[in-house]
């Protein structure tokens, strides 16, 4: 079952934190939280991965690699292909 639920956390001294969570089980059945800021937000994220979860698509966050990981991959794999470099100024 998913839900969107929200949180309140107290802080000293300062008005609470308030944030939204959005709770869901991906297609192997396990449990995944992400903490959003605002319950429409949530909302529509939630919307969104149920569908990548229908269509086995769906990565939660924690495993999904960094951009910086990405590339390093992909360039490990041009240099394995011998393939040209070419400096190319970036805008």
């Amino acid at each position: 079952m998913a839900s969107v639920r929200k949180r309140v956390r107290a802080r000293v001294g300062r008005e609470p934190l308030i944030t939204w969570v959005a709770d869901y089980k991906d297609g192997a059945g396990k449990r995944h939280v992400k903490t959003l800021p605002s319950k429409r937000e949530a909302q529509q994220w939630l919307s969104q991965a149920l569908v990548e979860v229908r269509m086995g698509k769906h990565t939660p966050s924690h495993k999904s690699i960094t951009v910086a990981e990405a590339a390093k991959r992909w360039l490990d794999h041009c240099r394995a292909e011998q393939r040209e470099s070419h400096n190319v100024a970036l805008l």
